[in-house]
This record gives structure tokens, C-alpha cells and sequence, in this order.
């Protein structure tokens, strides 16, 4: 009997050691899959921010083209003259304004 309770001592030493061996690549397993989330979170946020910037420079050009476009008078519009050359011109100076801060601020590109 007593090899036999040695023998079932053994075997349950073996178990626990074989728990903490799992619980330990458990909590590695886990801390790798938060390590990889975290980075797919930083690579999304800086795709973000690309179109971001995209989308701002872009805004006060869309808003030209979609105010122009509009079968009502807009002010300026009636004169012959370098009205619209002078507003374009504005809003393409903005948008350079704008990439030039962008760029700056953060090598986003």
C-alpha cells in the first residue's frame, strides 16, 4: 500500500506541477494577444489620422466644388472676372497650409 500511495503522491506532483506549467503559458499566451492588439490599435490610429488629414485638406475643396455646382447664384459669380480664380487660389493656399502644419507637426506621410 505504501508504494502504491507513493506511486498516487507522485502522480499528483506531476499534475500540479503540469497546472503551473499551463497557467504560465497561459498568462504568456495572454500577454502576447494583448501585445499584438496593441499594435493593430497603433497601426489603425495612424491610418486614422492619414485619412484624417486627407479629409481636412480635402473638406474646403469639396465645399467649393459642391457650392459652385448649386443652380442658385452665388455671390461673385455673376462678375466676369478673376473671382473664382482668386477664391480656388484661397482654398488651394489653405490646403497647403494645412499639409504643411500636418507635416510638421508629425512625419505622417
Amino acid at each position: 500500500i505504501k508504494d502504491v500511495l507513493d506511486h498516487v503522491e507522485l502522480l499528483a506532483w506531476d499534475t500540479k506541477l503540469s497546472i503551473d506549467i499551463l497557467n504560465s503559458a497561459h498568462a504568456s499566451y495572454l500577454a502576447r494577444i494583448n501585445l499584438e492588439m496593441t499594435q493593430s490599435g497603433q497601426r489603425l490610429n495612424e491610418a486614422m489620422q492619414k485619412m484624417s488629414v486627407a479629409a481636412t485638406v480635402f473638406l474646403p475643396i469639396t465645399f467649393v466644388t459642391s457650392l459652385w455646382g448649386t443652380n442658385v447664384t452665388v455671390p461673385g459669380q455673376e462678375i466676369q472676372s478673376t473671382y473664382p480664380f482668386w477664391i480656388l487660389t484661397t482654398f488651394l493656399v489653405f490646403c497647403g497650409i494645412f499639409l504643411a502644419m500636418f507635416y510638421r507637426k508629425k512625419g505622417w506621410w
